[in-house]
């Protein structure tokens, strides 16, 4: 135990130095674009906080979004023009919170008055993410007034906050290993199979009774220490690592049944990156085949609810709709946690009645009579009639399923704004329209090297007298979906066998994602090579495997930081250059052997 407290001490230390020196160390290297582009969004932010507030700017505006407020602010005659007062005081963080709340709105806009027939929005940040940003800008500004331009100083606080990120999701992976793994040496225990102990001379260190202790251990020790992720997060200074802990934390939930769990945590990650959806398909597949339709339908009610509550304050925006959605919620608490009455007697019609009226009240003009019958009625149904319809256990299923209903009721009935949605999930899908995005070693890579184009058309056919044209976009992304199935049932299979390799199930679709489908980063295998280190809780071969994903990764991102610095490595970058297409044939290689361990069975015994 000393000893495992002793690694677990020097891997903390080792990990938090040596991502300090890793960022120190490469800013000749660094991929500038991404973290001024997140600073100027920031700023953005504030400077239409500012501009909210009457506020003058507090110097020249850059960035492509700060730009777009230059015209409004020379116009608008609530901008104070006092520069010896006005454009020294910080905004506060209210002030800052109704300009947060304001930025979608105001990009979508600008983005139709300049070109209403093709938008483009030139941000792509989720809610979640734009708030963390916006937040750094700020304090950012308050402490070094009169700053116009990005320094290196600044992204200390961002750099701080992926190494708690990065410790966080070893804690969720060492949770979920640990978790998963006890489970299914219970199982063996309770059939009277006895588990070999380790062989070791040091029996007090290792722990023989207990293997999962020092399995997830080394597993949480290999993410934080994981060179793909440091070299994201502090070199290259991305923000993709934010989601692991969501990731990793909702795999250990779903390995043990816990759907509605999983589905919030997942949820709650839509709302940094919106590159989760990748791999929902997979994971929500997984109850299905398990036939636990109730788990499903957790999953993606606490999925839906987590997404929707990230988008709230433009949902839900006038206290009329918070009010009516809380008296919603409220009421289909007090249905739920009532159940089935004894009778129907005077007091529960009464009841039933004032929920009604409640529920109806927002709908009750001409306007939206029609409502009533297509929204209103079965909004009410819902809360009287789920509990009665769910088993005991389910009655938060009832309630996630009105709440959610009630946010999207809300949003349509009081115009909620959904610009937030779209500029954060729509517009990124058809931001980029290429087959790679950078030096990526996957499919699309290789078929591009054969004069193929995303809108290439692999076969025509004329059906019910349309046209079908199948692209190679097209393709790839089916071919995605089945390998998702694949892996969905694999997970599937795995859990009914209470088999360790469940956890690396859930994990291949990030392989597969990356390998697949056009259109990817070359930094986006960073989430496979982080995640597939559960390969730990099923084989010492399947954590080797593990590393040449991660070499993988390591080697691809850091290429396109040579490729943004032209002859700092002269000798370096050529070699990886050539060994591209041989590692997107790896690659390919590596997720047929993931695919294939989605269904072996794991050699305990």
């Amino acid at each position: 135990m000393l000893a495992s407290l002793l690694l677990t001490v020097a891997a903390g230390y080792v990990g938090v130095v040596g991502r300090n020196t890793v960022f120190a160390a490469t800013e000749d290297l660094r991929m500038w674009w991404d973290i001024h582009n997140g600073f100027g969004h920031g700023k953005s932010v504030v400077n239409l906080a500012r501009e909210n507030a009457g506020l003058p700017m507090p110097g020249k505006l850059d960035g492509l979004i700060s730009k777009l407020f230059a015209s409004r602010n020379r116009e608008d005659s609530r901008v104070t023009t006092d520069a010896t007062t006005g454009s020294r005081r910080s905004i506060t963080w209210a002030e800052y919170w109704a300009g947060y709340l304001a930025f979608y709105d105001s990009v979508a806009e600008r983005a139709e008055r300049r070109r209403p027939t093709e938008l483009t929005y030139g941000l792509d940040y989720s809610p979640l993410r734009l708030l963390i940003m916006s937040a750094w800008v700020k304090h950012t500004l308050d402490l070094y007034p009169g700053t116009t331009e990005y320094r290196n100083e600044f992204a200390w606080p961002l750099m701080h906050l992926n190494t708690a990120v990065a410790g966080l999701s070893a804690i969720a992976m060492f949770t979920a290993v640990l978790i998963w793994r006890r489970r299914c040496d219970a199982v063996l225990l309770a059939a009277g199979i006895e588990l070999p102990a380790l062989r070791t001379r040091s029996r007090s260190i290792f722990q023989p009774h207990d293997p999962a202790w020092m399995i997830a251990l080394l597993a949480a020790v290999v993410l934080w220490l994981n060179p793909a992720v440091i070299i994201d997060s502090h070199a290259f200074v991305q923000w993709d690592t934010w989601i692991l802990p969501f990731v990793i934390a909702g795999m250990g939930f779903a390995a043990i049944g816990k759907w509605g769990w999983a589905g919030i945590v997942w949820g709650a990650s839509l709302g940094l990156k919106g590159q989760i959806l990748l791999v929902m398909p997979a994971l929500a597949l997984i109850p299905m085949f398990r036939g636990n339709i109730l788990g499903f339908a957790r999953l993606a009610v606490g999925f839906c609810f987590m997404w929707l509550a990230t988008g709230l304050p433009w949902l839900v925006r006038s206290p009329t709709a918070w009010l009516w959605v809380g008296t919603v919620i409220g009421l289909s608490v007090v249905f739920a946690i009532s159940g089935y009455p004894g009778r129907l007697g005077l007091i529960w019609w009464l009841a039933v009645g004032t929920a009604a009226a409640l529920v109806l009240g927002p709908f009750l003009n001409a306007e939206w009579a029609i409502s009533i019958l297509l929204i209103g009625m079965p909004l009410v149904a819902a809360i009287v009639l789920l509990p009665w319809m769910m088993p005991e256990r389910s009655r938060g299923l009832a309630v996630g399923i009105v709440a959610v209903a009630a946010i999207f009721i809300a949003a349509h009935r009081f115009d909620g704004s959904w610009n937030w949605f779209v500029i954060s999930y729509t517009f990124p899908s058809r931001q980029y329209r290429q087959m790679v995005m950078g030096p990526t070693a996957n499919i699309p890579f290789l078929l591009s090297e054969f004069r193929w184009g995303l809108d290439g058309i692999i076969f025509s056919r004329v059906m019910f007298d349309t046209a079908v044209d199948v692209t190679v976009r097209h393709f790839l992304i089916g071919l995605h979906a089945v390998a998702c199935v694949v892996c969905a049932l694999g997970a599937a299979i795995q859990q009914k066998r209470n088999d360790p390799a469940m956890l690396l199930a859930m994990a291949v679709p990030w392989i597969v994602a990356y390998t697949v489908l056009p259109q990817m980063h070359e930094r986006y295998l960073t989430w496979g090579a982080a995640v597939v280190g559960v390969g730990l809780a099923v084989s010492v071969g399947w954590g080797l495997l593990h590393t040449a994903v991660v070499g993988i990764s390591t080697a691809m991102v850091f290429l396109q930081m040579l490729r943004m610095h032209s002859g700092a490595w002269p000798t370096l970058q050529p070699i990886l250059e050539q060994l591209r297409p041989t590692l997107a044939g790896a690659m390919v290689l590596l997720a047929l052997i993931y695919l294939y361990g989605c269904f072996a069975r794991t050699r305990r015994v």
